[in-house]
């Protein structure tokens, strides 16, 4: 946007352009100079003329060689509604450029005393943005907070001589706004634990900036090095409250896990030098999550090798994926006073998490497309639990395990050879309300919706448990005895996972959910024995 024009006319006749006016730019000052003395019939026209068309063309070139930067790169969307901004800006400079060579032909209709006031806006509107879209840019990287992506950018242009002393003052200048600004605002937080945190936080980052700002003095690159590592403490223990705030993790890179990008990040803040104590949390922080993920896996998988091949063949994958997981936590422990396994941990957990990632894609798919029912009319896929479609308002078929007519759900009251068929019935509808546990837990499913399905869920248990008035208390036969002992047990494992479901209803706890999801896959496993129990009753 810089740039200089040979002087057409008398440099003793020059005009001092007002302070509001002047710009970064010397060809836009130049510019409004010229706007002025025509103004004040002290130069001749042409002058504003040719400047004006030599500018124009520099304009034109510098937005097409944008446009043709941004295309070619793959920006994340932050980046590129910058850039859409950037070219919004070129297009309004334009349009200034347009209004003032309009005033050659009409005069009166293009006043040109109204010329350099918009010449001014249009060049600080594009200057902003551009400056908007290089910080956004800058911030863009592997790392979980915008300012390290954005200081370790600086440092790398710094050390390479490519970023001037007054830049990089000015950036350091915005760094500490900003945290200062930061640092009220933990200051007025009313939860005093999160207050002092984010405090200690911010007072880190700060002094990290204030180290990394001493570099003017003898210009020593270490001293930029050593600054950086306590700046980096300070975001990282930001990050690490955040996600503590919001109930997940924040790093969205480098892997498609964000849980296991952030034990990723905190290892890899442990080998440049950071505190070790930020990989303990972060592990600490990750390992039940993990757990429970592999529970939810080990719900599905036994199903998924029962379906079409390419969703049994993701099984494997996923287990693969769940052993890297596993195998890099030991080396995670140890990695804290042998360093060099923490390479191996991160190779690990990234191999893992794409795994993982690769397999679960295809499980969700097959979950959606067992947990819909298809319109007739429509063909609009609606949750099975829906009695009209969503679409159209039609009356949907039902699947059985969703009806409620007690008829269908009873325990069957005898002979053994009818015990498989009857826990076929309550296997499968204990499947129905696990999935509806996970369906809730990730907001797939609405507080209502789960409402009325734990209604019908316990109105089973209850037909179950009324179904055991009907059964022999014990038998002579020790398979027929063992299968009444298992099925009371799951039935009794039924009633209170249900009931974990309704504290769920009335709190919204999650882990009600988590508790609820174990109960009833006891008592799925039960009512399975109960059926093998009633094959091997009848082969023999």
């Amino acid at each position: 946007m810089h740039g200089s024009f040979t002087s057409l006319e008398n440099p003793s006749n020059a005009t001092i352009l007002p302070s509001e006016l002047v710009t970064p730019s010397e060809t836009t000052n130049r510019l409004i100079t010229l706007c002025l003395k025509v103004v004040e019939r002290r130069t001749d026209p042409r002058a504003l003329g040719i400047v004006l068309d030599g500018y124009s063309r520099e304009l034109s070139a510098a937005r097409q060689n944008f446009q043709k930067q941004i295309a070619a790169s793959d920006l994340p969307q932050s980046v590129q509604k910058s850039a859409q901004e950037v070219l919004s800006s070129f297009d309004n400079y334009l349009d200034a450029l347009t209004y003032v060579r309009s005033w050659f032909g009409a005069p009166r209709r293009f006043p040109l005393e109204a010329a350099p006031q918009k010449l001014f806006e249009a060049y600080e509107e594009l200057h902003n943005s551009l400056l908007a879209y290089e910080w956004n840019y800058l911030c863009q990287g592997d790392m979980p907070h915008p300012a390290l992506n954005l200081i370790a950018k600086v440092i790398k242009a710094t050390k390479e001589g490519t970023l001037s002393d007054e830049r990089l003052n000015e950036i350091f200048d915005r760094l500490w706004a900003h945290f200062s600004a930061g640092l009220e605002t933990f200051e007025r937080d009313p939860d005093p634990l999160r207050r002092q945190r984010g405090v200690n936080a911010i007072h880190q980052v700060l002094a990290g900036i204030q180290a990394m700002d001493a570099y003017f003095q003898d210009y020593d690159l270490n001293v930029l090095d050593n600054g950086f590592i306590k700046f980096s403490e300070g975001c990282m223990l930001l990050v690490e409250l955040m996600q503590e705030s919001t109930g997940e993790a924040l790093a969205d890179k480098p892997t498609p896990s964000p849980q296991v990008n952030w034990v990723i990040h905190a290892a890899r803040a442990v080998l440049e030098g950071l505190d070790p104590h930020l990989l303990e949390r972060a592990q600490a922080w990750f390992e039940p999550q993990l757990a429970e993920s592999y529970f939810r896996f080990e719900q599905c998988a036994n199903q998924a090798l029962s379906s079409s091949p390419r969703i049994a063949e993701q099984v494997p994958i996923a287990r693969d994926g769940f052993d890297r997981l596993n195998r890099a936590l030991p080396l995670l422990r140890l990695g804290l006073t042998r360093r060099p396994l923490l390479h191996k941990a991160i190779q690990y957990l990234q191999e893992g998490a794409e795994l993982i990632c690769q397999a679960w894609k295809i499980f969700t798919s097959f979950e959606e497309d067992a947990s819909t029912t298809g319109c007739l009319h429509c063909g609009q896929r609606n949750p099975s639990y829906s009695k009209v479609c969503s679409r159209c308002g039609a009356r949907l078929v039902i699947p059985i395990e969703y009806q409620e007519e007690s008829h269908a759900l009873q325990v069957v009251a005898a002979p053994e050879e009818e015990y498989a068929e009857a826990e076929s019935n309550q296997a499968d509808h204990l499947s129905r309300l696990i999935e509806a546990c996970d369906a809730a837990r990730f907001g797939r499913l609405s507080h209502l919706e789960f409402a009325s399905i734990t209604s019908w869920g316990k109105q089973l248990a209850r037909n179950a448990a009324a179904g055991l008035s009907n059964l022999p208390t014990s038998s002579d036969n020790p398979i027929v005895a063992r299968a009444l002992s298992c099925l009371r047990q799951g039935i009794e494992e039924f009633k209170q996972g249900t009931d974990e479901m309704q504290w769920w209803v009335d709190t919204r706890a999650n882990h009600h959910l988590d508790l609820a999801s174990r109960i009833l896959l006891q008592a799925y496993s039960n009512f399975v024995e109960v059926q093998d129990m009633a094959s091997e009753a009848e082969t023999m």
